[in-house]
């Protein structure tokens, strides 16, 4: 019996941590608590890799409520806790390969370890052995060596390592009447997926949550580069860079009680944000419109290319090269391919290295005058490379850290924006303690999460030595293998990784991904892994080998290639458009050399991205809060309706419900397919029909035009700025509200922050409000500004109906009430949506009821009512 024993440790009063044997349970709050196993140097109270908030939670008092001699029943007001006894374990066998104990002690019976035939066998004695605990097995030799102790891990080719600590049965959460909430894994697809990778449930779908925190290691405030000059760091640590990789422990969980409402999942949704940290605030231009090609530019090209964009009045926001950017091999042909291999490591393949810029073909790469990046900010565009990884040492060593730090931050001193981290198929970075000629993840934690990690922090601190006032941003990698199934649930399970990856945006998806499979990726990952800026490769990739010369050289610049089809490259571009991250890539996007009718919808698509800008930016904001996505899956606002989960239609900036149309296989566009229509009115954003959900509509639309509807008593905030073709030209003085009042009480609101780069934008949010109530009252509110601003509100109103402004708030209108009628004839251009003040509704709406409100910085309210029938001059 243990009751003693438990009775010695736990008869204290209520606190928010209780310590019962080898097991602690926090109570973090009402909703969520830790249920923690001892590790090797004791339980953890630093913060690690994936838990950066723990500190942020005050706790709450939790108690023993009795024990037995199965274990002991913890009690908080929330939830109760069983924490079973110790007294019947069960060892378990989880072999790590590539990998050999540090600091082990053999097991007296065995000093010379014993023979085994395979690592289950091997694992399988250790089992049988009451002073073993871990267990190394050689794939070279069948060597099995049995440890009584050891500190940790260290690579190893041709090794593999367990622990077969005593795993006592799962700990147990209930409500307060003893209904079972979690009992040690959880339930659904999410069930499917280890419990250290993240793949958090769809809405109402489960009652509690958990994720492990393995590998559980320490993070130094440096980071992934040098140590310090100055920092005192424990000897055992130097070797890895500070690192801390020896209290890592299984069993340290921490459980998300979900409730049984949308609004609970919600809340928990911003405690695992609160736990984990939130995703970063992307620089303004990373809304913007980003462009690579993968083929060998000269400078000259490159040039003419960016001017091109120009000429016909195309936005553009980022211009970045790829791979050919330095040289590759060691000159001879032979060498190319050797050098493509993770284990070849030669210093003659100087695509390994940062030093061998190609100025051959970019010879302004290291012109005295640092010519090529000045071009580039005199065009006012931020720019990238390409950067496949080849490791020299293992991760966290300091020969690899100070190698990969030093080649990033010295071109982000010469004026490189951000590293694209092109995790590959055949080479890239393995994860933490990991050998560096493999791509094996440690524990879980894969070359992806951790090369994100690396490049993310590595960029941020870059920018703090080379005083650089900009927030950081890489290109990185998604968890996932390329998405390229049409099983969308398989793929994001299959994708699942560490619940800190969201920390290190943004994400890719691979190379050919097919568009519905892009759609599928951003929305899903934006509900299970909570990262926001999932996207793939824009434009179509087209058949690669009705363009051939990308391979080695280059297309003629007067010539597109015939694929993709100027149909698929428009159906590409509206997704993106509407998307996450609009990043064209990988195929011929040179818009032109397109005809007319293709550069024309093209403008109006990455105008209207521009237009976004305000609302795009802030919608950045409010992932941080509780995780809500820019493109969010139907059943984040409708949990009840099956079809709302459908990941190839999603809400965008939670005011349009978009509906991508497909264009694979390559080139074979889509014009028709079903939608759901969730609840509520919904305005056509292309023709201005109204329908009503929820029901299921067959939709047509030409290439030129994506499917989408306006959400009644939603609104965006655009940006007002004509004619300018970079979001950091944008002047955001005066913006316009455009809107879409509800029949009923209805409230939406949005916050709006300044420009980065300005004095202000550091300053809080303005908050701009649309109000209605079931009389036909309508109302916008404009919170105090930290500039003055003037702004041009639109109401977008049914057939027949008018805006009246009330007189007690007339005088705070600039000039008169202007209704735009209905443009009925094929010109598209005034019938697409968010063109802004002045632009006419499309034919089968009502009016546009306009009015401009002067500028100022205090608050303002104009209240009105929609009424009467408008005659039509």
């Amino acid at each position: 019996m243990n009751l003693i024993r438990f009775a010695a440790v736990v008869a204290v009063a209520a606190a928010d941590s209780l310590t019962i044997g080898n097991t602690r349970v926090t109570a973090l709050s009402s909703t969520l608590l830790r249920i923690e196993s001892r590790g090797p140097k004791g339980f953890e109270n630093r913060s690690t890799f994936n838990v950066v908030g723990r500190d942020e939670f005050s706790g709450i008092p939790i108690r023993v409520l009795n024990s037995s001699s199965s274990g002991v029943w913890l009690a908080s007001t929330s939830y109760l806790v069983h924490v079973p006894s110790a007294s019947a374990p069960q060892k378990q066998c989880k072999p790590q390969e590539q990998t050999d104990g540090s600091g082990c002690e053999r097991v007296p019976e065995y000093p010379n370890g014993t023979s085994a035939p395979s690592a289950e066998a091997c694992c399988t004695t250790c089992i049988t052995k009451a002073d073993c605990v871990a267990w190394v097995f050689s794939t070279s030799d069948t060597q099995c060596w049995l440890l009584g102790s050891c500190d940790g891990t260290k690579p190893h080719p041709s090794r593999i390592f367990g622990r077969v600590d005593p795993q006592a049965p799962p700990a147990i959460v209930t409500s307060l009447d003893g209904t079972i909430l979690w009992n040690g894994s959880n339930t659904g697809p999410s069930g499917t997926v280890d419990m250290n990778l993240l793949h958090w449930p769809s809405p109402t779908t489960a009652v509690a949550y958990a994720f492990e925190d393995r590998p559980r290691f320490t993070v130094p405030p440096w980071g992934p580069t040098p140590i310090p000059p100055g920092q005192n760091v424990p000897p055992e640590l130097v070797n890895t860079n500070g690192y801390d990789f020896t209290n890592d422990v299984e069993g340290d969980m921490y459980v998300f009680l979900l409730g049984d409402s949308l609004n609970d999942w919600w809340a928990s949704r911003g405690e695992f944000l609160k736990l984990t940290g939130p995703t970063p605030i992307l620089p303004d231009v990373g809304y913007g419109i980003w462009y690579t090609w993968y083929i060998q530019y000269t400078e000259s090209r490159a040039k003419d290319e960016i001017g091109n964009w120009t000429e016909i009045g195309l936005p553009l926001d980022v211009w970045a090269l790829d791979m050919n950017w330095r040289e590759i091999g060691n000159g001879t042909q032979e060498s190319v391919s050797l050098c493509r291999s993770q284990s070849y490591n030669s210093p003659g393949c100087r695509d390994h290295f940062y030093d061998y810029p190609n100025t051959d073909l970019l010879p302004g790469l290291e012109s005295p005058a640092n010519e090529w990046f000045t071009f580039l900010k005199d065009q006012n565009l931020s720019t990238y490379f390409n950067d496949h990884p080849f490791p020299v040492d293992n991760q966290t060593s300091p020969k690899e850290v100070a190698f990969r730090y030093k080649g990033i931050s010295e071109w982000i001193g010469r004026g490189l924006s951000w590293f694209w981290f092109d995790h590959n198929w055949a080479f890239t970075l393995p994860g933490p303690t990991m050998p560096f000629d493999s791509q094996a993840a440690y524990e879980g934690l894969s070359g992806q999460v951790w090369g994100s990690h690396v490049y993310y922090e590595s960029t941020k601190m870059a920018y703090q030595e080379h005083n650089i006032d900009a927030r950081p941003i890489t290109l990185s990698r998604d968890n996932g293998p390329n998405w390229k199934t049409a099983q969308p649930d398989t793929q994001t399970l299959s994708g699942a990784g560490s619940p800190a990856h969201h920390r290190y945006p943004v994400w890719w998806t691979g190379d050919g991904v097919p568009l519905m499979a892009s759609v599928e990726s951003m929305v899903n990952e934006g509900v299970h892994d909570f990262r926001p800026f999932v996207h793939s490769d824009c434009g179509g990739h087209g058949n690669k080998k009705d363009c051939p010369s990308t391979y080695n050289g280059a297309p003629p610049e007067n010539q597109s290639c015939s694929t993709p089809n100027n149909a698929a490259l428009l159906r590409w571009t509206a997704h993106c458009t509407l998307g996450t991250i609009i990043r064209f890539h990988q195929g011929d996007h040179r818009f032109w050399l397109r005809d007319n009718a293709t550069q024309g919808a093209a403008r109006l698509y990455l105008t209207m991205r521009h237009r976004l800008a305000p609302s795009l930016v802030a919608a950045g904001r409010t992932v941080q809060q509780q995780g809500f996505p820019l493109v969010a899956r139907g059943d984040l606002f409708w949990p009840d309706h099956p079809e709302a989960r459908d990941p190839t239609q999603y809400i965008h900036l939670n005011a349009t419900l978009v509906a991508p149309l497909d264009v694979e296989p390559v080139d074979n566009v889509t014009n028709t397919r079903s939608v759901w229509i969730p609840p509520g009115e919904w305005t056509d954003g292309w023709t201005g029909a109204m329908v009503s959900g929820p029901q299921t509509l067959t939709v047509t639309q030409p290439p030129n035009r994506i499917p989408m509807w306006h959400m009644s008593g939603g609104f965006l905030v655009l940006d007002g700025t004509f004619g300018g073709l970079r979001i950091r030209n944008q002047d955001w003085s005066e913006l316009t509200i455009d809107a879409f009042p509800a029949r009923s009480s209805h409230h939406h609101k949005r916050m709006i922050y300044e420009q980065e780069g300005s004095p202000h934008a550091k300053a809080a949010p303005t908050a701009v409000e649309v109000t209605t109530d079931n009389n036909g009252r309508v109302a916008v509110t404009i919170g105090e500004s930290p500039i003055p601003r003037s702004w041009v509100v639109r109401y977008h109103l049914r057939v027949g109906e008018r805006f009246v402004v009330d007189d007690s708030t007339l005088r705070d209108i600039d000039g008169v009430i202007t209704h735009l009628q209905p443009q009925c004839d094929s010109r598209d251009a005034d019938q697409s949506p968010f063109q802004g003040g002045g632009a006419r509704p499309p034919c089968h709406s009502g009016a546009i009821a306009e009015f401009r409100l002067p500028k100022a910085s205090t608050k303002r309210r104009v209240e009105g009512s929609i009424q009467g029938v408008i005659t039509v001059l």
